[in-house]
């Protein structure tokens, strides 16, 4: 019994990825989960500039659901680094009503 050979496709040689130059121009975040010796779960979450390699937040907690986290990102990360810019990030209606009425944001374009 033969065995026909598979058909590869031929792939194109991938862009070299981009490495940022300046600080605040591209952010890693990562989330690291513990337990501590009482059985309860701890959460971190870490964002890092890809640059400077320094740490410029840390939300720790038992709980970080996700709306957590993106009012985190919307709200403290750009009073901690300066920045004025917000991503682009999917919310509810509720959340996206109650973030843009305390950052006095007229419009918030979602996707």
């Amino acid at each position: 019994m033969l065995i026909k050979p598979k058909n590869r496709l031929q792939r194109e040689k991938p862009e070299p990825l981009t490495i940022p130059v300046n600080s605040n121009e591209c952010w890693s975040m990562d989330l690291i989960h513990d337990q501590l010796s009482d059985c309860r779960s701890v959460r971190l979450l870490n964002i890092i500039d890809d640059v400077i390699r320094k740490a410029l937040a840390i939300e720790a907690n038992f709980s970080l659901p996700a709306c957590r986290v993106v009012l985190f990102i919307l709200d403290k990360l750009p009073a901690i680094t300066g920045v004025g810019c917000y991503p682009q990030i999917h919310m509810t209606i509720g959340q996206r009503a109650g973030w843009s009425s305390r950052r006095q944001v007229s419009r918030v374009r979602a996707r």
